[in-house]
């Protein structure tokens, strides 16, 4: 029986995260003549099934079990890349310790705070994410990754401890250009193929979204149409101290063009938290007369389909904007000078007449100009060409 070991962030509330180990498993199933036993890790013992993910065991434990060398491991998408102890450990603590740890980091510096943690986690490999021949014999292969946080970081030992650890690898692919460049200066050849997500319109189509009772879960205001709607999201991190400004962007909208507005908390975890603002806007919009609703289940699979049923997408995550776009709808993504990643994955992937990017909070008159004469992206034959490069790598991982 093949074996089959997917690592990432799976043991935290986040969208993207979530969904990486469930299409994953899916291509698996469908490539592997036979039966195939597959198994998730990330840094913690978790389970979210609950929420439509799955049940981890921690890394430490794969290095431990030493894989053979004739099983696979995935690292699984995300900006695992530049990942580091005190922020991953950060995500799965409660918001006083996460608050601690960004001290640290800030206090200390990268590479004291990061060895630090290591040491007192009792982890074995030096970064969350990075899995090597140095530490394991079996087939490392890193799918669509991302690495974002490597350039505010500026720190070029990272980076090269990093580098040096992905030349021990059977296979490294990006999902934008920035990092793939960067890797580049340091000899690592890596393939650029889109966020693995993005074929998840083929995994969950439509009609097996609508057997879901997504809709039971919306708390709704103001005559809120659940066939005219758009979604709205946004993380704490990034929009807390605008958020009379964002209530006042999405009024204008709904009051132009007659749409809903379906706040969506698509992440969930620490240093997340999209509920706790988005509870907020929903609040001052009903205050307001708006129509509108909040999702509040944290299911993976109605979170997906709130995006699937709605007109189109604006927000802060990275995954809300890929789902919009696999399910052929526009996106805005806003706070891009924060949300590097947003911006790297929109900017390489996306038509142009497709999408807007906003760099702080100023999106309503864009949006509706970019959403005039259609909510639907105009270029579908580019997408399905993106998908079938996502086919082509997840093949090679055998």
């Amino acid at each position: 029986m093949k074996k089959f070991h997917i690592v990432g962030a799976f043991d935290r509330h986040n969208y993207g995260d979530i969904l990486f180990p469930l299409i994953h498993s899916e291509i698996i199933k469908r490539a592997t003549r036979g039966a195939a036993e597959i198994n998730y890790y990330a840094i913690t013992p978790a389970d979210l099934t609950t929420q439509g993910g799955v049940t981890t065991q921690s890394i430490k434990a794969l290095i431990q079990k030493s894989p053979k060398e004739d099983e696979v491991v995935i690292m699984s998408g995300g900006d695992i890349l530049a990942a580091d102890w005190p922020t991953m450990a950060g995500h799965v603590s409660s918001p006083a310790t996460y608050f601690c740890l960004r001290a640290l980091f800030k206090i200390l510096g990268f590479s004291i705070s990061n060895s630090l943690i290591k040491g007192i986690w009792l982890q074995k490999n030096d970064f969350p994410y990075i899995l090597s021949k140095k530490t394991i014999k079996s087939k490392v292969y890193y799918s669509c990754v991302g690495g974002s946080w490597f350039i505010p970081k500026n720190d070029r030992h990272h980076l090269d401890r990093v580098s040096s650890e992905l030349r021990k690898v059977d296979g490294i692919s990006v999902r934008d250009t920035r990092i793939q460049k960067l890797l580049a200066t340091k000899n690592i050849k890596a393939r650029l193929v889109p966020d693995s997500a993005l074929i998840m319109s083929d995994i969950y189509p439509l009609a097996s979204l609508e057997t879901r009772n997504w809709k039971a879960s919306l708390r709704k205001s103001h005559n809120f149409s659940a066939k005219n709607f758009i979604v709205f999201q946004c993380a704490k991190n990034c929009t807390s101290n605008n958020l009379k400004h964002i209530t006042n962007q999405l009024s204008e909208i709904s009051n132009k063009t007659g749409t809903s507005i379906l706040l969506l908390p698509i992440g969930r975890a620490t240093g997340h938290e999209d509920h706790v603002v988005l509870e907020q806007v929903y609040n001052s919009l009903s205050q307001n007369g708006v129509p509108c609703a909040i999702q509040d289940s944290a299911h993976v699979l109605d979170i997906m389909a709130s995006i699937a049923f709605s007109k189109s997408y604006i927000g802060t995550s990275l995954h809300g904007a890929i789902t919009s776009y696999s399910f052929g709808h526009k996106v805005c993504g806003i706070m891009t000078e924060k949300v590097k990643k947003l911006d790297d994955f929109v900017s390489t992937w996306m038509h142009t007449e497709d999408f807007h990017l906003a760099p702080k909070t100023d999106f309503s008159e864009s949006f509706i100009a970019l959403t005039q004469k259609s909510h639907s992206i105009s270029n579908t034959r580019k997408l399905e060409s993106h998908k079938k490069a996502i086919y082509d790598e997840l093949s090679l991982y055998r």
